[in-house]
């Protein structure tokens, strides 16, 4: 998508600029009265006061704070270090974000392809229709776009605003580093646990958050095995890097992991290895000890869950926790898509967004929680997607993902710097195992798994809006090879 606010007329901007600031300062306003009155959080109000016109002046800040927040904020809230409404924080920086990204577009002083923004702008009015089509509530609709669009702006920041290479470089790198640092904090949670479970070792992610924890680093390792294929950091680092990502899925009980982490890793990594013999046996070596050491610290820690878990006896008990009014993952999919074919209008665009929201800080639900209770409380992003979102929204969501993973791929083909390959590579991994995986929990609502999805893929779409930019400037037609041979006077 090329920008189209640089068609239009200088006057048109500046309305448009004046838009866009007023709304900006109102949702501001807004956040910092609640924090204020609601909250009764001066400090909070007095932090955001402090960072707003700093981040302003330098939105690349901005996104870097919302990712180290991403990995850190529901932890600390859930230690009671910081208070729960601190999660505005993470409102206003990604609303710093945004009005950047809208006041570069209508300025009209840059001009890029944005990998995936048709579809973005298409998946946005069919939310918008399916909400006016529902007559959803205000408030519940708000706060479901909220968990959805927090951590996107990080998807087309770093072309819209021209960050520079290294700029996204260290964006890539803090993202690696605080996915390794959850290797000591699950072993701390580990060793701190109250029961006989591995629910709680969920890292920095947030409280029994293990399942999205072994989602983020399956992910994760593909994108550092890359770095040791494209022969950008040496190979002990790397198995010192697999070994520690292994570490979180050993201890917290995530069985998905058995079946998830072989499929993703070798259909990502080991093509790739096929014409270098050694990293393709590192590789596998590394991985399969990798696998081999989650078996036998889950076996260690957690007795015979695994062969329990294919008993008569599991099954039956599983039974009763959906006879409590709690749906599994298969029977949410069956009672999503029956409530879906009461109407073509609810097939078509679901029942609107924010049906399925449920926040407790502010005693707001939705239409769907309301109506159901426990039914449709903690189901899987899918499920989410098929109520709230119906067949055309997920038609354009899923069409934005595949835009960029498409875009991914032609950078790691094209490009020659071995970094950026490997994180097209990561990109391309986090897209298939956070998309195969919302079938199993709520990936792209979680902080970590969001944001890391979108600024990876940013980051590698900017690299590809990069190398349309320097094509459109060495570009010469033939008329205007001629008309600049003849002002510098080579005919004469």
């Amino acid at each position: 998508m090329r920008n189209v606010f640089a068609r239009l007329s200088p006057r048109t901007r500046s309305v448009l600029t004046q838009i866009l600031v007023v709304t900006g300062v109102a949702i501001v306003s807004v956040i910092m009265g609640y924090s204020l009155v609601e909250a009764r959080s001066l400090s909070l109000l007095l932090l955001a006061a402090v960072l707003l016109p700093l981040l302003m002046v330098k939105p690349y800040w901005s996104a870097m704070l919302l990712v180290v927040s991403a990995f850190s904020l529901q932890y600390a809230t859930s230690l009671g270090l910081l208070p729960g409404t601190t999660s505005l924080v993470q409102d206003m920086l990604a609303l710093v974000l945004a009005l950047a990204i809208g006041l570069r577009l209508i300025s009209g002083r840059r001009t890029v392809s944005l990998a995936g923004g048709t579809w973005f702008l298409a998946w946005v009015f069919i939310l918008a229709l399916g909400a006016m089509a529902n007559t959803a509530p205000l408030v519940p609709a708000v706060l479901g776009l909220r968990a959805l669009l927090r951590f996107m702006p990080l998807l087309f920041a770093p072309a819209v605003l021209g960050w520079s290479e290294p700029e996204n470089r260290r964006l890539a790198v803090t993202m690696i580093v605080l996915t390794l640092l959850q290797a000591p904090v699950a072993l701390f949670q580990f060793l701190l646990r109250s029961e006989q479970s591995g629910d709680t070792v969920g890292g920095t992610i947030g409280t029994f958050s293990s399942g999205l924890l072994t989602v983020l680093v399956v992910a994760m390792t593909v994108w550092l095995v890359g770095l040791m294929i494209y022969r950008v950091v040496p190979a002990r680092l790397v198995l010192i890097g697999v070994a520690a990502l292994c570490v979180p899925p050993a201890l917290n009980e995530t069985k998905i992991f058995f079946v998830v982490a072989p499929l993703i890793w070798a259909g990502f990594i080991l093509p790739r290895t096929r014409r270098n013999f050694g990293a393709a046996l590192l590789a596998v070596v590394a991985l399969a000890a990798g696998v081999a050491l989650v078996l036998q610290a889950y076996s260690l820690a957690y007795g015979n869950k695994i062969e329990r878990s294919n008993t008569v006896e599991w099954l039956i008990e599983s039974q009763q926790q959906s006879d409590k009014g709690v749906l599994g993952r298969i029977p949410s999919i069956a009672f999503a898509y029956e409530q879906n074919t009461d109407s073509p209008t609810n097939a078509l665009f679901g029942y609107g967004i924010g049906s399925v929201t449920r926040n407790e800080q502010v005693g707001v639900v939705g239409e769907l929680v309301a109506r159901f209770g426990t039914l449709v409380r903690n189901v899987s992003f899918l499920v989410r997607s098929m109520l709230e979102m119906g067949l055309l929204g997920m038609i354009a969501f899923g069409g934005m993902l595949v835009a960029l993973f498409t875009t991914a791929r032609r950078v790691e083909k094209t490009d020659e710097d071995g970094f950026w390959k490997a994180a097209a590579l990561g990109a391309q991994a986090m897209i298939v195992t956070y998309t195969v995986m919302s079938l199993y929990n709520s990936t792209l609502l979680a902080d970590a798994i969001a944001c890391t999805l979108w600024c990876t893929c940013g980051i590698v779409a900017a690299r590809h809006a990069s190398y349309a930019e320097q094509d459109d400037l060495e570009y010469e037609s033939p008329i205007q090879l001629l008309e600049r041979e003849d002002a510098e006077g080579i005919f004469t």
